[in-house]
């Protein structure tokens, strides 16, 4: 059958996804951790957002994914 090695590989895939997005958010708060309370009043694009309503939006956009990622796993009855 060739349905299982397929769905190992998409695990694989997956697993590898996730690290990806661990070590993005790593990278993030380590760079955070440098920055003074200051820096985050700042702006931080052309539209003259600080940091911190960058950082909220980034936090809020990212939230919204997972939610529908755990969404379509339960609708596919994938519990972990």
């Amino acid at each position: 059958m060739k349905f299982i090695p397929r769905l190992s590989r998409l695990k694989q895939a997956w697993q590898k996804i996730i690290e990806q997005i661990n070590s993005v958010f790593k990278d993030l708060q380590d760079t955070a951790a440098l920055l003074d309370d200051s820096d985050f009043d700042e702006p931080a694009d052309d539209d003259g957002k600080t940091l911190k309503v960058v950082l909220a939006d980034m936090a809020m956009h990212v939230s919204y994914h997972i939610g529908q990622i755990v969404y379509i796993h339960r609708l596919q009855g994938i519990t972990r």
